[in-house]
């Protein structure tokens, strides 16, 4: 498995002028990769994150969400469409500087709520999306990662078991389950069994405490997690996706006030922390 650290953790926004920068301090810390958090895949400076990943010799890998102007289960087709050019657009991205990988909450737009539970209307509008995108995925050879979260960032996947549903209407090997134990430990009954019910489909892993704060200073199950993981023959990423109130804009996206560690013991210390179970 490989460590990569989120972004946000690091840098507000990601340019020309960030990206070295945020590429040295990544590897500092010991990650292998960062994952780039992107509004518009077609504003990364491509060029520029490629020098700077082999420079400091970490990969990158992409995060994109989907916005009321994108959703892939609205009513309206042009909307939809538009939500499938997003993911495409950001597969490209990701083939352009060697990533093998993008996630995040594809499956509809975050924070975007109907008011009551996913319909089978809206999951097959989803699944038809992301077969289209698929396509695009696997001819360049690019895993999209679906992402199930919490109640509070979304509605129509909060759990592994429902991520594996909706693969079924998909059926592509490009299309995958993202899964983040910070999400896990509010809507799985078990984080451990979380991952055995993704099993293979798990294309890609964040992880925070259950606080997001220093792993094993909440409650985890990191041994358990770790266990799961070698179950499945996980073999990918571990990102650790945790913010404090370093960063101003990222806090208030996040609703992070208290702090509970730096970013830098949060990587550092963490791997250490996993290794140490392994």
């Amino acid at each position: 498995m490989k460590f990569g650290v989120h972004s946000f953790m690091i840098v507000d926004a990601i340019d020309r002028q960030s990206v070295d920068g945020l590429a040295a301090t990544a590897a500092s810390w010991g990650a292998d990769g960062v994952e780039v958090h992107t509004d518009l895949a077609s504003t990364l400076p491509v060029q520029e994150m490629k020098k700077a990943g082999t420079r400091h010799g970490v990969e990158w890998t992409l995060g994109v969400v989907l916005t009321a102007e994108n959703n892939l289960v609205s009513p309206d087709p042009a909307i939809r469409q538009a939500g499938v050019e997003h993911i495409t657009s950001a597969v490209r991205a990701a083939a352009d500087i060697g990533a093998t990988n993008i996630g995040g909450v594809l499956s509809a737009a975050g924070r975007i709520f109907s008011g009551r539970p996913v319909t089978p209307t809206e999951l097959e509008r989803a699944a038809e999306g992301l077969s289209k995108a698929a396509v695009v995925a696997q001819a360049l050879d690019v895993t999209v990662s679906i992402e199930a979260t919490s109640r509070y960032l979304g509605y129509v996947l909060n759990t592994a078991e429902q991520a594996s549903a909706l693969m079924d209407q998909i059926g592509s090997s490009h299309i995958k389950i993202q899964l983040d134990t910070f999400h896990m430990n509010i809507e799985e009954a078990s984080v451990p069994q979380g991952i055995l019910d993704a099993g293979s489909r798990l294309g890609y892993m964040q992880i925070a405490e259950s606080h997001r704060g220093l792993l094993g200073s909440g409650h985890v199950p990191w041994t358990e997690v770790m266990k799961s993981l070698r179950t499945v023959d996980y073999d990918g990423w571990l990102t650790f996706e945790a913010f404090t109130p370093t960063h101003p804009t990222i806090a208030a996206k996040s609703n992070t006030w208290r702090h509970l560690c730096t970013e830098k013991a949060m990587v550092t210390q963490g791997i250490d922390y996993l290794r140490g179970l392994t």
